[in-house]
């Protein structure tokens, strides 16, 4: 498993799961899907069975947002091409869809990560997308808005439509945090800042965003120019023993899954603290 968002639906802790083609629970011959699985709470944080329907088959690296006053559960999920697909429920049985936005040709997509409501009347809620092919290298995060997560979605960033390569321009403004990839944002009310996991780009040698960092950032607006990089970056990084596959079982398509074990041999499991903010 790879993508997969905490979720508190009708008061019941789900986790969102974009389920991978080549995932060990894939249950669709190898084709990527959505899921909601029931998770109890503390102290045991037991992992229950699975939910929901399946949903959203194609479609990957999605995250899931809930609209608590219309008690509807929304999934935003990619192909790597132009389109970002919406997903939506009111029982995680019966699912629509539509596309939420579709980006410039030249353009692919990648992960996204959905916040809000903010206080912001300009950008109540807003959606961090991870892409590839604006101007500058590798991975790039941009932004765009909605009045409401239904949408319409709007990019924040201004294209050179005269460019043969589609760009967004960093200047002041624009919606538009850079280099980067694998985003996940959240809204503070009591400070009014947008809050920002992502990993770091340049990258180390071995691929788009092997850097294994997590940064942390924030911004009041989202607009480039704005970002304040947290001074405790990187708040995470992998140490040796995290870096390796622990199954003797496992594929080069296998990836460790927080908190479970697959299988019998896995010897490790990768766990996350923090014992104060990252801003501090």
């Amino acid at each position: 498993m790879t993508e997969t968002t905490p979720i508190v639906f009708n008061g019941s802790l789900y986790r969102f799961e974009s389920v991978r083609a080549h995932n060990w629970n894939n249950t669709m011959d190898g084709k990527p899907y959505l899921r909601l699985r029931a998770q109890s709470g503390p102290p045991a944080w037991q992992t229950g069975p699975i939910a929901s329907s399946v949903f959203g088959v194609g479609w990957m690296l999605a995250c899931a947002v809930v609209d608590v006053p219309r008690s509807t559960v929304y999934a935003f999920a990619s192909q790597e091409g132009q389109q970002i697909a919406v997903f939506s429920s009111q029982n995680l049985q019966t699912w629509t869809n539509a596309t939420a936005i579709t980006l410039p040709a030249g353009i692919k997509t990648f992960n996204t990560a959905v916040g809000g409501p903010s206080t912001q009347a300009t950008a109540p809620y807003a959606m961090a997308i991870e892409t590839l092919g604006f101007a500058g290298s590798g991975f790039q995060i941009v932004f765009a808005t909605a009045p409401t997560l239904a949408g319409p979605w709007t990019l924040g960033g201004a294209t050179d439509a005269a460019s043969p390569v589609q760009s967004v321009s960093p200047s002041p403004g624009n919606l538009v945090f850079g280099p980067g990839s694998c985003p996940a944002l959240r809204f503070d009310a009591a400070s009014g800042y947008w809050h920002m996991l992502y990993t770091p780009n340049p990258t180390v040698p071995g691929g788009g965003y092997r850097t294994w960092q997590i940064y942390a950032a924030r911004s009041k607006t989202l607009a480039a120019g704005s970002w304040e990089l947290s001074p405790q970056n990187p708040i995470l990084v992998a140490d040796a023993v995290d870096r390796q596959i622990h199954s003797e079982y496992a594929s080069c398509n296998l990836k460790w899954f927080h908190g479970k074990q697959p299988f019998p041999s896995s010897r490790h499991k990768n766990t996350i603290s923090f014992s104060k903010s990252p801003f501090g």
